[in-house]
């Protein structure tokens, strides 16, 4: 997918659509007979289990490896905000106000926000700029991984969960830290950035040479993806299928939301780096319930009672995240 179109300077991030009711999500041009849609069964590929796991493997991490984690720009993955149960009715109506094309959020009344690699850099805390991950290899790109490395370790969550379980909480020896290190990159890519059993190929060649992770612009890659696979399910939706499933960085697209919503009632400390830290289980929570509408309405009306508080997530920030970890 091509990187979204850059915003006309002499326009504002939000955009006002007085025509649209705020019971109706235009992102997916809703008429009458979709606001009856309720799918029987919302499926997700970013699962609480999968995140919980990564959790518990963080938390027995040495000071040691997680400098180290640090030194590769992927600091942001030790802090994944833990929910006990992923809200899949709130998740699914956020992405049903994706809209594709302009990589924009629709908060359900009559404005949208421009999501870009910055704001995920900023919400996750992973590269935001540099090399853009590779989409295609060419036979002899792939001949020369295959012979660089075990690829079903680089590729496979599975494999890469052993390699770390074995190594966590334990002294490195240089190799063996090296070999965490990559690892843990692609644990963290396949498990919260792009929630994929196996990588590909193209994502599995940036992930070769430790040093060189922290060059590529994964904070685009993972946005990419999200907006990738929010485009089926929307399809999916708009077809009314009984089940729908989602994939990509959910966290992304929740904190996102609510910090485009935040304003002082909700006391969120505005210095907390990365941005998705403030938003542990009982915030998350709290937020979705002050923007649900009622638990009767059909999915795409059962959110957006909050409007957007602000134009852009670069608003009442005091520190920036670029290099931090």
């Amino acid at each position: 997918m091509a990187a979204p179109p850059s915003p006309n300077p002499d326009r504002s991030l939000v955009a006002e659509n007085a025509t649209a009711p705020p019971s109706k999500n235009i992102s997916l041009t809703v008429d009458d007979t979709m606001l009856l849609y309720k799918p029987d069964y919302i499926d997700t590929e970013f699962t609480t289990k999968n995140i919980r796991d990564f959790n518990l493997m963080v938390a027995k991490m040495t000071d040691p490896q997680r400098d180290s984690i640090c030194s590769i720009d992927f600091g942001g993955m030790l802090m994944i905000p833990q929910s006990d149960k992923l809200d899949r009715n709130f998740s699914a109506w956020l992405v049903s106000g994706v809209r594709v094309a302009e990589y924009v959020l629709h908060d359900g009344n009559s404005s949208v926000a421009l999501m870009d690699a910055d704001s995920f850099g900023r919400i996750i805390s992973v590269p935001s700029s540099g090399i853009p991950v590779p989409k295609k290899l060419l036979p002899q790109q792939k001949e020369a991984i295959m012979g660089l490395l075990d690829m079903p370790r680089i590729m496979s969550r599975a494999h890469n969960k052993e390699v770390l379980d074995n190594f966590v909480g334990k002294k490195l020896s240089y190799a063996e830290n090296e070999e965490f290190l990559c690892s843990f990159a692609a644990y963290s890519v396949a498990t919260v950035l792009s929630p994929l059993a196996e990588l590909p190929w193209e994502v599995a060649a940036a992930l070769v040479d430790v040093r060189s992770i922290g060059s590529y612009n994964w904070a685009q890659y993972a946005l990419d993806f999200l907006v990738e696979k929010v485009a089926i399910t929307q399809k999916d939706m708009k077809e009314m299928k009984p089940k729908i499933t989602l994939n990509g960085c959910l966290v992304y697209l929740q904190v996102f939301y609510m910090e485009m919503i935040t304003d002082g009632r909700d006391r969120i400390d505005r210095s907390i780096t990365p941005r998705m830290a403030a938003y542990q289980a009982d915030k998350i929570k709290a937020m979705i319930l002050s923007s649900k509408r009622g638990s009767n309405t059909c999915l795409l009306a059962r959110y957006g009672r909050r409007q957007f508080a602000r134009t852009t997530l670069l608003e009442d920030w005091t520190a920036d995240l670029q290099g931090r970890c």
